[in-house]
């Protein structure tokens, strides 16, 4: 579609690739969860009810994150 080109073993984006996402970056529609892939929707909760994330499927990156102020 020409908003790459490939030049050196680099990916570049073009000035119509440029243009492009400048256009799209921000449509807001009222079915963008439709988006959403299958994988991954689940069970809504409520607002303000308890939840517990499984663990087994977070990513050990974000697990192992130190967050300032936890020594």
């Amino acid at each position: 579609m020409e908003f790459i080109v490939n030049k050196d073993d680099k990916l570049f984006i073009t000035e119509k690739g440029k243009a492009f996402v400048e256009e799209n970056r921000f449509i807001y529609d009222n079915h963008k969860y439709d988006r959403i892939p299958k994988e991954f929707l689940g069970n809504k909760i409520g607002v303000n009810a308890p939840y517990i994330p499984n663990l087994s499927k977070i990513s050990k990156e974000i697990l192992n994150l130190k967050i300032k102020g936890d020594g």
